[in-house]
């Protein structure tokens, strides 16, 4: 059995470098918690910034959607949005009453499913899908289209996408029924083509 005396000095100085090394290492751990505390302290603040300006800007958005909600349903052309694939999200007071479809009926299906029938011009329907989702532009068209109880009436459409990063995100298509406006040029036209063609009878 070894055994090691030390003298009352060593001793004396190896108590007073552990007592300084505690008091070290108790100030480390105090000034660590410390930044902890700050640094989240730090975040919860950013955080706290952070959640009010998405809350401000999330109503700010709620109250224009609400404003062209309330626009949409008000005036007398049909309108329906979709989502970027084309399936139906909203449509408003008048398309209903045009059509006969409720939203209920007609949510998720894809627009170009809906109003079509026997006689309508299938091309001019990819025409649509084709520069809004793909090529991502404007277009205004005119379709024969059909109601829920089987009607046709001439419907004068123009779609817009909303794009968002480089994508279609909603796509929205206002529309209204030409038919009377049609029917009545085709009759002046006719009307033309007959004072026209008497005025030539008589010379």
């Amino acid at each position: 059995t070894i055994w090691l005396n030390t003298r009352p000095e060593f001793a004396a100085s190896a108590n007073a470098d552990r007592v300084y090394l505690a008091g070290v290492g108790g100030v480390a751990v105090s000034l660590l918690l410390a930044g902890l505390v700050f640094i989240q302290s730090r975040s919860e603040v950013r955080a706290v910034t952070l959640a009010e300006e998405m809350t401000q800007s999330l109503r700010k958005k709620e109250a224009e959607s609400h404003k062209l909600a309330l626009a949409a349903s008000l005036t007398s052309d049909d309108v329906m949005i979709t989502d970027g694939q084309g399936q139906i999200e909203w449509v408003n007071d008048a398309f209903v009453r045009m059509t006969g479809y409720t939203l209920t009926e007609i949510k998720g299906r894809q627009a170009h499913e809906v109003l079509i029938g026997q006689n309508t011009d299938r091309p001019t329907i990819n025409k649509i899908q084709q520069r809004v989702f793909t090529e991502m532009r404007g277009t205004k068209e005119l379709l024969l289209a059909y109601t829920k109880m089987g009607s046709e009436f001439w419907h004068e459409v123009e779609f817009q996408p909303v794009i968002e990063n480089q994508e279609v995100r909603h796509a929205i298509m206002i529309g209204r029924d030409v038919t009377s406006r049609r029917a009545e040029s085709q009759a002046l036209r006719m009307s033309e083509a007959r004072f026209r063609a008497a005025i030539e009878g008589g010379f």
